[in-house]
Parts: C-alpha cells; sequence; structure tokens
C-alpha cells in the first residue's frame, strides 16, 4: 500500500514539473545513471598526487566540496520538508482506509529513493576527490562530509518549517516554498562570499566560529586539520541543527481565525478592468510567487552592481544595470494570460473587448511589476547614479508590455513548470532581442523607438487575443 501512495506522490511532482510520472522517473533515471558512469570513471583514473599538484591548495579544494555538498543538501532538506507535507489535492486520502503512518511512509519513500541514487552516483568521485586533497583515507572523508550533508538538510528543513510557521496568513501560504528558497539562496551568498575575508580578519578560531551555525566550516576545517575538539565541535553543530529541524514544528492548518486578508471582488459599471485584472493576478500564487522572486533577484543584481562599480569605478556601465534590473523586474509580466489556460476569459462573458483586456493586462502587470521593482529602484537611486533607475523606469513600460505579447502568445497554464519556464525564458529571448536592438539608438532615438515598440506589442497582444477567443 505504502509504494501505491508513493506512486501518487511521485505524479505529483511529475505534474508540477508539466510531464508524467513514467517521464520523470526515466529522465532521473538516466540523469542519475549517466552521473554514476561519470563518476566511476573518473574515480578510477584519478590520482591522490595530481590532484593537489593540478587544481591548487588542498584547502580551496574542500572548501568547494564543503559548501556544495551542503547548498544541494539544505535544498534537498526544503524539498524534502515540502514534499512530506499532504497537500489538499491528495486529501481524498485521508479518507481510504490506511493509516496516518502509511501516508507519511509514502511521501517519504521516494525521497529516500532519491537520497539513494543521489549516493550512488556522486558518492565515489566525491569520497575520492576529498581523499586525494587530505591525503588521508575515505573513512575520514566519508563521516565528515556525511556530517555535512545531515548539517545541510536539517538547515533546509529549519528553513522550510519556519517560512511555513511565519506565512500563515491563507493570502501568504502559497509563498512558502518561496521564502524558504530565498533564505537558501542567502544561506549559500554568506557561505561562498563570507568564510575568505573572516577567516583573514579574524583568524582561523573565531572565523569558524562565527560561521559554524551554517553547517560545514567546522566539517570542512576537521577535513583539513582532524582534531578531537574540531570534530567534536562538527558533530556537536550537526545535533543542534537536526534538533532544531525537528523542534521547529509544521505551521497550523491554513484556516487561520479573525478576518480573512482576501477581500471579496466587487464589479460595478463601468467595470474597473485594470484593477481587477491586477487583483486576480495578485491572488494567483504562482504570479506572487514570480513577483517576489523577481523582486529578489532584482535587489541582488542592484546590490551586485554597486559593489562592482565600487570595487572596479567605470567598469560596469549604468544603462547595463538599468535595462538588467526592468528585465529582471518585468518577468512576471510573461504568466499574466496563464490565468485563462486558452479557454473562453470571464472579461468575454463581462462584454469586455479584446483590446480593453490586453491593456488591462498590460496596465496590470505594469503596476505590480512597479512595486516588486520598488526595493531594488530604491537601492539603485541611494548607490547608483540616477541614471540607472530613470532608465529602469523607462524600460520597465517596453518589456512589460513585450512580457504580455509572450503570455498571451503562449498562455501558460500556471501550476505547470515546464509552460511556465517555457513563458519565462520566451521572455528572456524577446526582451534580450528589443533591448539588443535599442541599445544602439542615440537617446531620442530610443525614447521613440520604446513608444513604438510598446504600441506595436500591444497591438500583437490584441491581435493574438481575438485568436484566441471563440464567439458567443
Amino acid at each position: 500500500m505504502a509504494w501505491l501512495l508513493a506512486r501518487v506522490t511521485v505524479r505529483r511532482w511529475a505534474v508540477v514539473l508539466g510531464t508524467s510520472d513514467g517521464g520523470l522517473v526515466a529522465t532521473g533515471a538516466a540523469m542519475f545513471s549517466g552521473l554514476a558512469v561519470v563518476g566511476w570513471l573518473v574515480a578510477d583514473r584519478w590520482s591522490p598526487s595530481g590532484l593537489v599538484g593540478s587544481t591548487g591548495p588542498a584547502e580551496s579544494v574542500l572548501l568547494g566540496m564543503a559548501v556544495s555538498i551542503w547548498a544541494l543538501a539544505a535544498a534537498f532538506g526544503i524539498f524534502a520538508a515540502h514534499a512530506a507535507v499532504v497537500p489538499p489535492s491528495l486529501g481524498f486520502l485521508r479518507t481510504l482506509p490506511v493509516s496516518p503512518r502509511q501516508v507519511d511512509r509514502a511521501t517519504v519513500l521516494p525521497l529516500v529513493v532519491l537520497v539513494l541514487a543521489a549516493s550512488v552516483a556522486a558518492g565515489p568521485l566525491t569520497i575520492t576527490v576529498t581523499t586525494a586533497a587530505t591525503g588521508r583515507g575515505p573513512a575520514h572523508a566519508g563521516v565528515l562530509l556525511g556530517l555535512v550533508a545531515i548539517a545541510g538538510t536539517a538547515l533546509g528543513t529549519a528553513l522550510h518549517r519556519a517560512a511555513a510557521r511565519l506565512l500563515v496568513n491563507p493570502g501568504w501560504g502559497s509563498l512558502r516554498l518561496t521564502a524558504a528558497y530565498l533564505g537558501w539562496c542567502v544561506a549559500v551568498a554568506a557561505s561562498v562570499v563570507a568564510p575568505l575575508p573572516l577567516l583573514r580578519w579574524l583568524g582561523p578560531s573565531v572565523g569558524l566560529a562565527v560561521l559554524a551555525p551554517l553547517g560545514w566550516p567546522l566539517a570542512w576545517w576537521a577535513l583539513i586539520d582532524p582534531q578531537p575538539v574540531v570534530a567534536a565541535g562538527a558533530l556537536a553543530v550537526t545535533v543542534a541543527l537536526v534538533v532544531i529541524g525537528a523542534r521547529v514544528r509544521r505551521a497550523p492548518g491554513d484556516v487561520t481565525r479573525g478576518r480573512s486578508s482576501v477581500r471579496p471582488l466587487v464589479i460595478w459599471r463601468p467595470v474597473p478592468v485594470a484593477r481587477m485584472q491586477a487583483r486576480r493576478l495578485v491572488r494567483q500564487p504562482r504570479v506572487l510567487e514570480a513577483l517576489v522572486v523577481a523582486g529578489f533577484f532584482g535587489v541582488v543584481a542592484t546590490l551586485g552592481a554597486a559593489w562592482l562599480a565600487r570595487r572596479l569605478p567605470g567598469a560596469l556601465s549604468p544603462t547595463v544595470v538599468a535595462l538588467l534590473g526592468a528585465q529582471i523586474s518585468a518577468a512576471p509580466a510573461a504568466l499574466a494570460r496563464g490565468l485563462s489556460d486558452r479557454r473562453r476569459p470571464a472579461e468575454a462573458a463581462l462584454g469586455i473587448g479584446a483590446d480593453a483586456h490586453v491593456v488591462a493586462l498590460v496596465g496590470a502587470s505594469l503596476g505590480l511589476c512597479a512595486v516588486a521593482a520598488t526595493p531594488a529602484l530604491v537601492i539603485a537611486f541611494l548607490l547608483l547614479p540616477a541614471s540607472v533607475g530613470a532608465g529602469w523606469l523607462a524600460a520597465l513600460p517596453v518589456l512589460v508590455a513585450v512580457g504580455v505579447v509572450v503570455s498571451v502568445a503562449l498562455t501558460p497554464e500556471l501550476g505547470n513548470g515546464s509552460a511556465e519556464g517555457g513563458a519565462v525564458l520566451a521572455y528572456a529571448v524577446a526582451s534580450t532581442a528589443v533591448l539588443a536592438g535599442v541599445d544602439r539608438l542615440a537617446p531620442v532615438e530610443v525614447a521613440v523607438a520604446a513608444g513604438l515598440l510598446t504600441l506595436a506589442a500591444i497591438a500583437a497582444a490584441v491581435t493574438l487575443e481575438r485568436l484566441h477567443r471563440r464567439p458567443t
């Protein structure tokens, strides 16, 4: 019974990724088999003396190995914590003559198979590389890398459950997985950027003590210098993270007491179409998730540009920063039309024409994307030249219109990962082509071309929208 229910869980994963359960299993098996073959071949030909002499210092090799394993384990911990929760769509399992323990076992069984497959595929190469870099036996590398993987998994579980505890409101519940992975991005960025400066400024002992809560630093140091105190510290940190991940309980039910944050939609004559579309988009969990992700990476790109501008003055063009930020901010517009899924939208029943529908999509997407870009724009105006923020705002309408054209042409079904990813990739290609053509013009020509491109994009979207609509 547990195996049959596990197939239901795998089918749920496949639906999210836009494929079938057979295709998911076949693709995963082929990928892990290929990695296993490559790992065995490389591990068989890799000698300990050739590794350190060709790659560089052993500390750098082990640092990259430890951080990579920890980051992948933390990402898997988030996924495992999310996949182990039975969603409302599988609520019918509660009505079957099976015990809750069987349902929980069914959700965990595919995860165990995934861990075993990854271990067989990547384990030999990982142990071989680590053994070559340390010059010690495989047991030493296996135990410490196991602690790194367990600590990363526990940290990922804690991030997911903390996000679930914080986002208990029905309007924000769909962002739990997104918030957990954004926290993972912050932790990975800290692990990549912070170690070397901290070790240089504070010294090895103090720097490692500061970084120890991440889970990998003490185990990494124990790989280099296997002192009992350092190994005991790595074990203690791993146990602490496991306890924290287990103590942070899952959030209670999504139904909360008090007044709901989702207000009823009131339509009156004349219908405020753009406002209705904006509220409709915000209420869709996938669009809301896309807006949060676009805002987050807009902030990351702005901070990275500001840091690069201070370290290497003149190396980065303000125009490039502005166009890249606007391109990131406008990406959610590629999902705007996906609510209708090529079926007659609600606007048709209300008597709203294709032109008004597309203009409303552009207006709603522009307003939402501008709100999502506000944190990054504030940082840009504070840390970068004013031309960056001005160029960002000027390019946003054109790119939003391009995104709406892509969304009307493809109408990605929201909730289908492949359809959403295809729409965003198509938007990336189309917007890059537009920016490459506009960037070669003079400032006055750019303003004129931007206006004409916006109108042309809206006209193309209206034409495509009329093709989607069936006669009443």
